[in-house]
């Protein structure tokens, strides 16, 4: 579709910007490091979603990020959480059915090291 769209319509591509919320957003890293796509992006905008643990690639390409998570949430959390010990699990921060995702903290510290 975007192929389409870039063909047949003059777009600004340093305007075009991905927004996904949930699995979508877990999406939004996919399509920032894939390289038939990150190219297209001026950023991306993940909504509670967040790269499962040991897929945090970051974007193949400089590009502009936001997320947005909620400071409650179990699930998809923006911190770590903290473990049974009392310490801190940074990157594997939230066991949701056996899915474990990166904390919104250790992904955007990884993507602000590569941009």
């Amino acid at each position: 579709m975007i192929n389409y769209v870039l063909d047949n319509f003059c777009i600004d591509l340093s305007m075009v910007w991905a927004l996904g919320c949930s699995n979508g957003g877990m999406f939004m890293y996919e399509l920032a490091q894939d390289s038939r796509t990150h190219n297209l992006l001026a950023g991306v905008a993940p909504m509670v979603g967040l790269p499962h643990y040991g897929y945090n690639f970051g974007p193949a390409s400089p590009m502009s990020y936001i997320g947005f998570w909620g400071i409650n949430d179990p699930t998809v959390p923006p911190k770590a959480n903290p473990a049974s010990d009392g310490s801190y699990l940074p990157e594997r921060s939230s066991e949701q059915s056996g899915w474990f995702y990166q904390t919104a903290d250790s992904t955007t510290a990884k993507w602000g090291e590569l941009l």
